[in-house]
Order: structure tokens, then C-alpha cells, then sequence
């Protein structure tokens, strides 16, 4: 759950129209049948659309393979849960295609959710639910390997109550719109405290989830997984004997900012949040993956937990660059900010396969958080068209 605030990054959101991926990239393939509520209008739609490709884009070279226990020997149950409802029924030997996962979304108010640790919800709850169980033959050495996570299908409900409005127990909402306007969020008028929270944030967080930074053990009332699954994580995850739980995976402990090298400290809760404080290189970004409040907004994937998912057995791309010719805003303030940034802006490059291909682009116009307009001219890389800045405020 992540709250609408100012923070010490300022996420410029660029949408640019660009050519398809790669055809064999991992695909994540959302499955809006279940949404009976309501919940995903087209716009909301492509901002899980978005939020999907801030991760794909990033493992071009990753394969997941097929899961198919009538080729790979074996047997297993795969969970099937409808995210509307929260109920469960458990499929037989599902093939799983080649690079790709289906994640079925939908909405459901979380006070009448059976899970408990859900109805506590006060408007802005989010959750994913996955599991396997009853595993045998060579099947396993796919679904529980310790050195290699294969993701599988999953679902991720929102919490309904976030478009109702606020009221009585309700006193946040989901914050849909890609630009911040903090003048919406913690008015002093506002009943019951009421704040929103970025909807594009809570879905790269529970993806986060989905592709492997998992606890099983988080929903077993519900999903009874095998002990085995999400052993890539959990076999990385170790006490540190001093009453805590760190992760031990040698690629994110070489982005834990201010502590390279270092065991990451974990929630020792849940055991698939990182702990208050954990920041990633390269400048003390916010990790997504957290339960820690107060977080800026537009918080993406961090390189830590890029490198969290590399532990996992994913190939990782490293961060596409590209050349800006030059960067304007209307506001005198930031202007000699960006205009000296320039040179070293890093730009996080995305691919959408869903929005329509186009060339020629030379201007890109975005509502920054502030609410001024800033302006990138000149030729817009090949292949992209998502971009993030970091500009330190």
C-alpha cells in the first residue's frame, strides 16, 4: 500500500509510442474475465499493461520454460483464484506456455475478504495470490528449484472500496492518473486522513511479487502451497541471529545503497517485503517491494530488486541510455536543475507491445508533479516508448 507523497525523487513519466518487443521475450498476459465488479476500465487496463512492461522490458534475454508435465514428466496442481471472489480451485497438470504467465486481475472489497490479514484494508489494499501443491516427478526440478524461479499463472486483486469514495472506514482511494497532484492528497479539510494511493505503484509492486519475491507461507490459509515453491527466495532468506531476516542474493546486495555487499534486511513478518530503510543504488531509490510508508510517488522496480530477480535465476538486461539533444521546462525554478542534469539524465526504457508502433517522433510533452510542462526535442531513441527520469528535487 503506498501513499500519495512528495518525495526526494521526482518521477517524470514519459509515454512514447514505439515499435513491438521481441517476439520470444517473457510475456505477462492479464485476464480481466474475472473482473465482475467492474474494476478495469480500458484506461486502468493499460496501466497494468505498463506496469508489465517496466518488468519485460528488462528480461529480453530471460526464457521461461514451458511447464508441462505431460513432456516433463511428472505431476502438479496449479492454484486458480478467482481475484474477485478470493476463492479457490486447483487445475491438474496446467501447460503453461513458453515465456509467458496469466494473471488474472479483478477487484473485491477487502473487508469481506476471507483472507484476515486483507480486511484491515482501509481502501487502497492490493494483493497477489499464487501457489502450487502436490508436485512429483521431473516436473519439480521447474516448480521448486532453488536456483531458478518459473513463475506461474497468478491472480492480483485491488480493493473495490478505492473507487466507492471516502467515508465511514474508508478514508483512502486508488490514484489512477500517470502525473502526481499532491494538492489532492492530505488536505487538511479531508475527513479521516484521508490520502490517495498510486494504482501503477501497487501494481509493480504485487508483480514484484508474482515473478518470485514470494512467501508462500504469507497466504496458507488459503493457497496450501508446496514447501518448495518460491524456493529460489526463501532458500536466500536467513536469519541473521540476532532476532531479523536478510537476503542473501549476491546481485542485490551489490545495489543496497550505502551498504554494497551487505546482507539486505527483509520484514521479518512477511518475509517478502524489504525492511524499512533498504534503499538501491544508484542514487538511494525507494525499492518497490515494501511495506514502508510514507513513499514517494511512482516508485518503479529498483535495480535492487532487479538484482533480487537475477538471484532468481532471470537474466536482467542492464539500463538502456539514450540521447537527448535537450530537455526545457516552463518553470524558471527547475530549469537550471534539468538544464544541468542533462548529461547525466538515465533514461529507463520500456517496451508495450499493446500500444500501435510509430517513427518520426522529434517532441514529447508531459504535466510533471509540480504542474509545469517540461519538453524533451531531438530524436527519439529506436524501440522505446516509456522513459523515466530521476531529477533530484
Amino acid at each position: 500500500m503506498k501513499q500519495l507523497k512528495a518525495g526526494v525523487w521526482v518521477w517524470l513519466f514519459w509515454l512514447l509510442v514505439g515499435a513491438l518487443s521481441s517476439a520470444g521475450a517473457p510475456r505477462i498476459v492479464f485476464d480481466y474475465s474475472y473482473d465482475s465488479n467492474g474494476f478495469f476500465t480500458p484506461a486502468r487496463r493499460v496501466l497494468m499493461e505498463r506496469a508489465a512492461a517496466e518488468f519485460t522490458s528488462r528480461m529480453t534475454s530471460t526464457t521461461w520454460a514451458q511447464v508441462d508435465p505431460t513432456t516433463a514428466g511428472g505431476h502438479y496442481e496449479l492454484a486458480v483464484i478467482n481475484p474477485s471472489t478470493i476463492t479457490v480451485s486447483w487445475a491438474t497438470n496446467t501447460v503453461i506456455p513458453t515465456n509467458q504467465i496469466t494473471v488474472h486481475v479483478g477487484a473485491i472489497d477487502f473487508t469481506k475478504s476471507p483472507v484476515v490479514m486483507m480486511t484491515n484494508s482501509t481502501g487502497d489494499g492490493a494483493a497477489q495470490l499464487l501457489g502450487v501443491r502436490n508436485v512429483s516427478g521431473a516436473i519439480t526440478n521447474l516448480l521448486t528449484n532453488p536456483a531458478l524461479f518459473r513463475p506461474v499463472d497468478a491472480s492480483i486483486s485491488f480493493d473495490l472500496q478505492g473507487i466507492l469514495g471516502f467515508g465511514g472506514s474508508i478514508s483512502a482511494q486508488w490514484y489512477f492518473p500517470t502525473n502526481a497532484d499532491l494538492n489532492i492528497d492530505d488536505q487538511p479539510a479531508a475527513p479521516n486522513n484521508c490520502y490517495y494511493s498510486d494504482f501503477y505503484a501497487a501494481a509493480v509492486h504485487e508483480l514484484g511479487h508474482v515473478l518470485g519475491i514470494h512467501n508462500p507461507a504469507m497466504f496458507q490459509s488459503l493457497v496450501s502451497s508446496d514447501p518448495n515453491f518460491c524456493a529460489a527466495w526463501m532458500s536466500r532468506v536467513q536469519s541473521d541471529g540476532q532476532g531479523g531476516y536478510v537476503f542473501t542474493g549476491a546481485h542485490a546486495k551489490q545495489c543496497y545503497y550505502n551498504h554494497i555487499g551487505a546482507n539486505i534486511p527483509v520484514d521479518p513478518d512477511t518475509l517478502c517485503h524489504w525492511a524499512d530503510g533498504v534503499r538501491s543504488t544508484p542514487n538511494n531509490n525507494w525499492t518497490s517491494v515494501t511495506d514502508e510508508d510514507h513513499q514517494p510517488f511512482r516508485v518503479p522496480f529498483s535495480e535492487l530488486e532487479f538484482g533480487a530477480l537475477q538471484d532468481l535465476g532471470y537474466v536482467i538486461t542492464p539500463v538502456p541510455r539514450a540521447s537527448i539533444t535537450s530537455l526545457t521546462v516552463s518553470n524558471s525554478l527547475l530549469n537550471w536543475r534539468v538544464g544541468g542534469l542533462i548529461p547525466y539524465l538515465q533514461c529507463y526504457l520500456a517496451l508495450n507491445t499493446n500500444l500501435a508502433a510509430a517513427n518520426g517522433w522529434t517532441n514529447v510533452q508531459v504535466i510533471v508533479p509540480t504542474g509545469t510542462v517540461a519538453t524533451v526535442s531531438g530524436p527519439i531513441p529506436p524501440n522505446a516508448n516509456r522513459l523515466f527520469f530521476g531529477l533530484r528535487r
